[in-house]
């Protein structure tokens, strides 16, 4: 089989190392938070299928005249995570009357909403009302180990009859990581070598099993990622 070098190239270059990077995904438009109604922001994300979700945090900033009207949740691929819900609602008849946020939900953080948006906030309260590093009502690690890829989606419910607000921005900073490439290992002997070669070229473009090596598994096809797969993993002693 004859494989031009520019294409040989390429397969080497996708075929690098485990990838981890972080992605912030950010939606600037303002929207507005009325009484009785949800907002709801669509971030695509453009991470690579497969990859998978190590760490999460969300930066949020609202103009709001009764934060304890509100609801804020974080969704992916069906699942979905409470940021904060009505701030000490139960402790004040309406929850907390505090203006406006300016956070980071976090997991480290030390402090919820309900911490801070509270009614003995002296008065004339503090502006915005949330600010800093808070701690999410559901711990967004939730998302751990989900595929990275695909839209996450921001909820704002407003739950109260009166008060409005503005959502201005919000960032989801996704932390994620590509599994390592498969080792190439085709008869399985443990060894990357020309026998594992042969058996990718004796059986190219059918469905496998034998020479079906990549990605991890075997995908049903014996093509060029499983090709690459042994050129990369070459003289490598697999697990």
């Amino acid at each position: 089989m004859n494989i031009a070098p520019i294409q040989m190239t390429l397969l080497l270059t996708l075929a690098a190392g485990a990838i981890a990077d972080t992605t912030s995904l950010c939606d600037t438009t303002p929207r507005s938070v009325t009484n009785a109604q949800s907002t709801t922001v669509v971030m695509p994300s453009g991470i690579p299928a497969g990859a998978m979700v190590t760490d999460l945090i969300v930066e949020v900033d609202m103009e709001h005249d009764w934060l304890g009207d509100l609801r804020i949740t974080l969704t992916h691929a069906g699942q979905s995570r409470l940021l904060m819900s009505q701030p000490n609602l139960g402790f004040c008849p309406f929850g907390c009357g505090g203006r406006d946020i300016v956070a980071t939900f976090t997991d480290t953080a030390s402090q919820t909403a309900d911490d801070l948006c509270v009614a003995t906030t002296p008065n004339p309260q503090p502006e915005p009302m949330l600010t800093g590093n808070l701690q999410p009502l559901q711990a967004l690690s939730g998302f751990d180990g989900m595929d990275a890829s695909g839209d996450w989606t921001l909820t704002v419910e407003d739950l109260g009859p009166y008060d409005n607000g503005t959502l201005h921005s919000v960032c989801v900073e996704v932390t994620w990581e590509l599994p390592p490439p498969p080792c190439g290992d085709a008869n399985g002997d443990s060894m990357v070598d020309f026998v594992d070669l042969n058996l990718v070229l004796a059986n190219w473009g059918t469905s496998g099993p034998s020479g079906d090596v990549a990605p991890a598994g075997g995908d049903g096809t014996v093509d060029f990622e499983d090709l690459n797969a042994v050129l990369t993993g070459w003289g490598a002693v697999c697990p």
